[in-house]
């Protein structure tokens, strides 16, 4: 795992294409190793499968439709690159972190199981704040 996070903190971002299935279908598929380049606090331009109604794009996010989108999106980061590599990680912590729902979902568990509250700051094997660990952001800088 140190070694792929090693590989994004040394790339400048991510340029992607997304399956036709996903594209067409409009399904909002959002790959995994593109919310890890965010978490990184590198920008991504990727394809457009219906994401973008859910997590905003902006300077780090850059959906595209059309190779001239995607020129255009690269083009944009290359011009604020600092600015792009921020608003990526900012992103990914507003739009993957699931501490705000966690307090929730685990105040609801620990009723039905009978925890106390100490419980509830006990680490979750979420998907989300593995993410987010994935790179501290002094790494991503």
């Amino acid at each position: 795992m140190a070694d792929y996070r090693d590989y994004i903190l040394g790339s400048r971002g991510e340029l992607s294409i997304a399956k036709n299935a996903y594209v067409g279908l409009r399904s909002g598929w959002f790959s995994t190793r593109s919310a890890a380049y965010l978490a990184c606090g590198k920008p991504i331009v990727v394809q457009e499968t219906g994401f973008s109604a859910h997590v905003p794009p902006g300077p780090g996010l850059h959906p595209f439709s059309t190779a001239e989108e995607a020129v255009a999106g690269l083009a944009a980061i290359r011009a604020d690159y600092a600015r792009a590599c921020a608003h990526a990680r900012a992103l990914a912590e507003s739009a993957f972190d699931a501490r705000p729902h966690d307090a929730g979902i685990a105040e609801g568990a620990a009723l039905r199981s009978g925890l106390d509250d100490s419980d509830l700051d006990r680490p979750h094997h979420v998907f989300a704040r593995r993410l987010l660990a994935f790179a501290t952001p002094e790494q991503s800088r």
